[in-house]
This record gives C-alpha cells, structure tokens and sequence, in this order.
C-alpha cells in the first residue's frame, strides 16, 4: 500500500505549484496578528476556495490580554513607515523598511527626532555601562535585541536600540558568512509594557557605523547623529487561523499545520511549508476526486497559523476538534534548496514523554522517498532527528495536549531569520518530495485499517531493534574505552534501555488510535524478550562495587519538590517575559548563558514530563535516561523562575 500511494501523491503532486504559492505567499509581510499576516491569510483561503476545498478563517483577539492556556495574545500591530538616516558628519540612509521589512525590530513603536548615536561594546552586562551617557540616545550594539532593550533602554535611559549583529547557525554560518543580511529580530509586549523601537543592520552596515563612530571621537568630535521617523501604531484587533478540512466518514481526524508568519520575504521560513500544505490539500482532493486513493476514513484537516499563539488558540477554543486528532505534522521550512543553504531535511521525532506510532512511520515514508529505486542510495540529504522545539509541534506534543506530531524541517538554513531568505532559495523538487511525503503520511493514517495497522505495527518492531542494537554496540564502545576508566557503569546503559523499551511498548499500544481493537501483545512481548536478552551483553561491565552515594543537598531538595502544571500546553517564555522583574530577567539571561548547550531543549522536556506526580529530581533523572544530560541546577532554576510568575505550582514533600 505505501509504495502504491507514494506513487500516486508523487505523480499528482506539483513542486511547481507549490513553489508559485510560496512566492505569492512571500510577498506580505506576516507578523503575526498584523494586516500584513491578515492579506496572506485571505489568499490562502481564496486559492483553498478555488479548489473547492472547505475552508475558513477563524478569528481570535489580539488586544495584549486575552490568554489560551500559557499565552497572552500580542497586540495587532500596524507599521506604516520606519526610516533610519546618517545625518552627520556624513549624510546617508541606514535603513528603511520599504527595501528591507527585516531593517526595522518588528512591533516597534513610534518615533520621529534626531538623536545621538553611542556604540556599547557587549550591550548584554551592567558593566558595559560603566562610565556611558546613554540617556535619551539611541545605542548600537550585537547583543541580543532583548537583553540590549532590557539594559540599554529600561535600565540606562536609551530611546532606542540598533542591532548588527547575526546569529550563528552551527556549523553552516558565522557573522562572516553573511555580511550584508539583515537579521529578523522582534520585541514581544504585554498590553503594558513601555514600548520602544529598534532597528536592525547588517554586520556590513554596523561595521561602517561603528568605524564612523570611532573616528569622529578619535578626532575629538561629537558622536554620529542620527534622524529617525517611524509610524507604527498597537491597537485591540485580530489574529487569524486559516482552517480547511477534507472530511471523512468518522469523527477521528489527522492534522497537518504550518505556521504563515514572519516578516516578507521569509520564503523557506515559512512560505514554503504553507505553500506545500495548500498544494497537499489539492493534491488529495483530486486523488479523492478521481478516485485513485480511497475517500478518507479519519478527516485531514489543515490549520495555516501564525507560529505557536495560533495553535494554542486554536486548541483552546476547539477542544472537541483536538480531541478527535489522532496524529499530526508540522511542516516549518521545507523547501530549501540543499546546494544553497546546506541544510538536511530531519524528520524530527515526537518527545519520549509522547511516544507514538508516528515516528516509525514518517521515517519509513521518508526512506521511500529519499531513496534510488536501484541502489537505494539517498537522493539528498534527510535524516531521522530525536525531538527538538521552536515550532507548533511543541504544543501539539505535550502530553496534556496529547497530538503526536512530528516534525519536518530543514536545518541547519544558511539564511534562516535574514533578508536574504528569499523565493530563489527555493526548489520546487524538494517541495514534491516533502508534499508527497507529508500527503502519503496523512492519507495512509486517513484510511489504515487492520492490514495497514498491522504493517505498521511490524514496522515499529524492526525499527526498535535496529536502533537497540545499534544502542548496544555504541554503549559496548563506550565501556570499552580506556578512558572511560569507571566514569559511566554499566548499569546507566542497562536503565537507558529499559526506559526506551517501556516508551515503545506505549508507542505500540498507540496504534490503537488507528484501529481501536488492534491487539499489540505478541509484539509487546517479542521487543520486551529481545531487549532483555541484548542487554545481557552489558552484564560484564556492571561494577558491583560501585558505592550508591547519599542524595546531595541540591538533590533532595529536587526530590521534595513536585511542579505541577497551572495550564495545558507547553511553556514558552515569550510570551510571560515582559511580567518579570528586572532581577528575574537578569536570572533568566544567566540561566541562558551558562546552560548554553541545554538551555533549549531540558526545560521542554521537563515540562513534557510534568505530570503534578513526579518530582523535580524524577524528572531530571527522565531527561537523562531520554538525552543523555544531566543538569539538575537548571531544572530547579527553571521551576523556581516560572513558578514566580504564575506559570507552575511547586508542592513540597
């Protein structure tokens, strides 16, 4: 059946078409909850509607107050003019939203004068202040925009900020790679909070300004000065959800989403996923049409949101519609071309705290396609991905949200977040890939029965023990090596074991969502008895002498304290930044910066394991048996900080 429908979606399916939707799509500019993110919504609905497809958009407030589960909604926000000019000692224009709508920090707030420009070296510490008059000017710095206005403006008295600075994206770019992008930057607000305005320049740019800057002092003349005009305007409007639906014969439902927002162009991030998604939908409904694939048995719905807030609005409102969704697929940056943004198409898995049928399958889909007919060689560069955030399938898969949802994405992108992330980077034949792929995954889902569930199930088998033994072998090395010299015993590869088996023995008994009376004993019982007899080969490696040592202080502090969670979903500090204090944001910087290579993906995960029953240390000791890291302090951070502003409960024991 996979190969036969494969087969069909990719004789239907046009790269083509879907490239000129991710063009159309490119042209606004689509913040969410702004008339730009509105315009691309309503073509999205149009071209659904020329395609007699079910579609509409659902509107939600967006007024800085109203909240769906962890998030306030922003305010809409309407730039009309931004303009940056050099006025002396030389006269030239900077930056102007109408070229490049990266040039301004998105959600600015108005401004018009002249000002004075002082270049801060770091901008991200108190004493980068130290002996700077800063009040009432304008600041150009690379730190990050958030902790530049945090300091500069709401500490130091600055009326702006400007930021040339570029993000790495190991290992495809550094601040060299890029020097004439424009990064995309953006403040988030609550309906409070003091507003101010940036913008954003190109390490080229920044670098001619901060040589200016240097010079006129070296001459003993006064600093750079600056004319800024900007019109932009915050008021109670809207934010929308553009949902279309192929129905099916039962009330269970598979969901494809994409998000729409970001500033124009920004066509691999995310023009492309939405424009893949809008040729989806088409693609099946002819195939349906025609009669080539059968009528779906679950309905296929499709949600085209702006990133996170429109999920988490969306699940809010529709519960019932959440409920009915067995599975899910997130596309977010799918049609780049691998030659010009050396990226790798990862299918990314679901959280371990969400174990499900899902990843077998979109892998095994994703080898189908990816390979030679003859060799079975890959075809480009795709590759299975344990579970990373920053997208909507960090909703859907929370355990308290209960929609297991892989993700598609191409990462790293040499020109993710710049101006130079434009419609060119685009190929239309990865978009048939990814389109055909994403199609097979929803129709195959849509009209499995017991035949298909079976497969699948046999397929989740395989897949398990090819990676256990590959576990195995790997943690055979590991304690092979001299200079291993008794720092990981073997009894932590022997738990990490069992605690992957437990999490597929609940991702079999996940088929049951496809078919409710599939009986997944006898493949429960076959991965149970062959991941006991592999682990055996470790036993030589246990050290019985190894002293089991007392709790420490920071441990059973840990084990005393349960979090339990206020709200379903997952948390994002976004959107509650702006309600801390200056003291816990300086926690938070800290917290970023000296847990730099766990800071994004633990505190995911240890909310994925919040369940109001496990403590803090049972959860830490989770995250290590899924990741391999172990960083106790952080989580404990992490908790006392987000319990401060109303996000989590912590009961001690």
């Amino acid at each position: 059946m996979l190969k036969n429908l494969i087969e069909i979606t990719k004789n239907e399916f046009s790269g083509d078409a879907a490239k000129e939707y991710a063009i159309d799509i490119s042209r606004h500019h689509r913040i969410q909850a702004s008339p730009g993110f509105r315009k691309s919504a309503q073509y999205v609905k149009s071209v659904m509607r020329e395609m007699e497809i079910e579609c509409e958009i659902l509107n939600f407030p967006a007024d800085g107050k109203t909240r769906y589960w962890t998030a306030e909604m922003p305010e809409e926000w309407n730039l009309k003019q931004a303009s940056l000019h050099l006025l002396s000692p030389e006269n030239r224009k900077l930056a102007d939203f109408r070229d490049v709508k990266t040039s301004i920090i998105q959600r600015s707030s108005s401004f018009e004068g002249e000002v004075e420009l002082v270049v801060v070296d770091g901008g991200d510490e108190d004493k980068d202040y130290t002996g700077l008059d800063i009040k009432g000017k304008v600041v150009l710095s690379n730190a990050s925009p958030r902790r530049l206005n945090d300091l500069a403006v709401g500490r130091y008295g600055a009326v702006g900020i400007i930021y040339d600075g570029l993000n790495p994206s190991p290992p495809v770019r550094s601040k060299l790679d890029l020097p004439d992008a424009v990064e995309y930057s953006s403040f988030w607000w609550g309906k409070d909070s003091q507003k101010t305005f940036g913008f954003v320049l190109s390490p080229n740019v920044g670098s001619y300004l901060r040589d200016l800057y240097k010079k006129e002092l070296d001459k003993g003349n006064p600093p750079p000065r600056l004319k800024i005009k900007i019109d932009a305007e915050f008021y109670d409007g809207s934010t929308e959800v553009v949902e279309a639906v192929i129905p099916g014969n039962t009330e269970d439902e598979v969901l494809l989403i994409a998000h729409l927002c970001h500033p124009q162009p920004s066509a691999n991030d995310n023009a492309s996923g939405s424009a893949v998604l809008m040729e989806i939908a088409r693609t099946l409904k002819q195939l349906i049409t025609e009669g080539k694939i059968p009528k779906p048995v679950k309905g296929i719905r499709f949600l085209w949101v702006p990133e996170m807030t429109g999920t988490l609005a969306y699940l809010a409102s529709y519960p019932d519609k959440a409920r009915r969704m067995i599975a899910a697929l997130n596309l977010d940056m799918v049609g780049e071309n691998q030659n010009l943004t050396l990226s790798i198409l990862k299918l990314t898995n679901t959280p371990m705290a969400m174990p499900s049928f899902v990843n077998a399958l979109i892998e095994r889909i994703g080898k189908e396609i990816s390979s030679d007919k003859e060799e079975s060689h890959p075809l480009f560069l795709i590759s299975p991905t344990p579970y990373s955030g920053g997208s909507d399938h960090f909703i859907l898969s929370d355990p308290t949200v209960n929609i297991p949802c892989p993700m598609l994405i191409q990462w790293p992108d040499l020109f993710y977040h710049t101006s130079m992330d434009t419609p060119d980077k685009i190929d239309p034949l990865m978009m048939k890939r990814v389109g055909t792929l994403s199609a097979v995954y929803a129709i195959f889902l849509s009209i499995a029965g017991e035949k298909e569930t079976e497969w699948l199930g046999r397929e989740m088998v395989t897949r398990y023990k090819c990676n256990l033994l590959r576990f195995i072998q790997n943690s055979l090395t590991s304690l092979s090596r001299e200079e291993n010299d008794g720092l990981v015993d073997a009894r932590y590869f022997i738990n990490r074991a069992l605690f992957t088996l437990q999490q597929e023995l609940e991702a079999l008994e996940s088929l049951k969502r496809i078919i409710h009376s599939i009986d997944t004993e006898k493949w429960r019982n076959e991965i149970t008895s062959f991941t006991h007899q592999e682990i055996q080969k470790l036993d030589p490696f246990i050290d019985n002498k190894a002293v089991v040592s007392d709790l420490s202080e920071l441990e059973e502090k840990a084990s005393r304290t349960i979090p339990q969670k206020i709200h379903p979903g997952p948390f994002y500090m976004q959107y509650h930044y702006h309600r801390l204090s200056n003291k816990d944001r300086d926690v938070w910087y800290n917290l970023r910066k000296e847990h730099k290579d766990t800071f994004n993906l633990l505190p995911d995960l240890a909310i994925y394991w919040t369940d109001g029953k496990r403590s803090i240390l049972e959860i830490a000791n989770l995250i290590r048996l899924e990741t391999g890291f172990n960083n106790l302090l952080l989580l404990l951070e992490f908790y006392e900080l987000i319990e401060k502003i109303g996000e989590i409960r912590l009961i001690k024991t």
